[in-house]
């Protein structure tokens, strides 16, 4: 009831009409009671929503992920999840000797496989597959790296320009390989078996059988010898000319390079004169018992 009973007019006043300083404080406090809208905009004022800056968006961020490392490393480091951390590491291991193994013996053996074949290489043992497919791996990734540098680093003009000169020196190379691997090799192979191993194995009346591949491997070989026995000769004027020359084209050749050397010079210096050497070398003996001393009416077989 005593809610309900007017205010005394008097009673925020003095006695001489002055204002009162406590009613000035009540109405103040009510004042600061209110919301901000209200006192700003009035009773029919809209609400205004608080301005979230980027800044507690990144505090909210990084609290998240502070509460998310914190909650995983309480799982991680529970006694509860100890089996399952156990059984996922086993489960790991077994998934990495798998891939290593595919990695190391399966691609490389399924590899080695498929390049035996397809040259018509026969194998009798898988290890020649594997280091086949491992050698055929290494050079695909060492070119791929290079290339990947390369592309990195060149425009497409610069890369055509090295394409050429690449193209010229693969030229080359495949030139000087057929004689230098193959043709003089063969070549000094069947002299070194006609003038030294078949008259020391094969009876006088009897027909030797040759294998090319036995006569190539024997040329290598002698070709390691003669260069390993230039290069053990001293640099004397006492030495045939003949030597003299071919030191000096070898060590010409060695100082140049396979990327620096002429092709002109390599072939009219020195592939052409040693080919044509060998080749006189073989034919000659040859058409003279099976030519020359036939219509002489000689019998070398007699």
């Amino acid at each position: 009831s005593e809610f309900l009973q007017p205010a005394d007019p008097a009673a925020g006043h003095n006695d001489d009409g002055g204002s009162d300083g406590s009613g000035a404080d009540d109405q103040q406090a009510t004042a600061s009671a209110m919301p901000s809208s209200t006192v700003a905009g009035g009773a029919g004022a809209p609400l205004v929503r608080p301005d979230y800056k980027m800044a507690n968006l990144s505090d909210m961020f990084v609290t998240g992920l502070r509460l998310y490392h914190d909650s995983w490393n309480r799982f991680i480091h529970s006694p509860v999840t100890f089996n399952l951390r156990i059984a996922l590491l086993v489960i790991l291991s077994c998934v990495a000797v798998q891939l290593t193994n595919a990695f190391i013996l399966s691609a490389p053996l399924l590899l080695g496989r498929f390049i035996c074949n397809s040259v018509g290489f026969t194998y009798q043992h898988s290890l020649y597959t594997v280091l086949v497919g491992l050698y055929a791996l290494c050079i695909s990734v060492y070119f791929g790296l290079r290339l990947h540098a390369f592309f990195s680093r060149h425009r497409f003009r610069f890369l055509l320009k090295v394409l050429a000169q690449y193209s010229q020196l693969a030229c080359k190379c495949v030139i000087l390989g057929v004689f230098w691997l193959f043709l003089i090799p063969i070549v000094l192979g069947v002299l070194v078996d006609l003038a030294i191993v078949t008259p020391m194995v094969v009876p006088l009346y009897h027909s030797p059988i040759y294998f090319l591949y036995q006569d190539w491997a024997i040329g290598l070989l002698s070709i390691k010898f003669c260069h390993k026995l230039l290069h053990s000769l001293p640099n004397s004027d006492d030495l045939p000319t003949y030597i003299q020359d071919w030191k000096v084209l070898i060590d010409h050749l060695e100082t140049e390079g396979i990327t620096g050397v002429s092709m002109k010079w390599a072939m009219g210096e020195v592939t052409w004169p040693a080919f044509t050497y060998l080749v006189a070398l073989l034919c000659i003996p040859y058409v003279t018992i099976h030519s020359v001393l036939p219509s002489l009416g000689l019998d070398c077989y007699g």
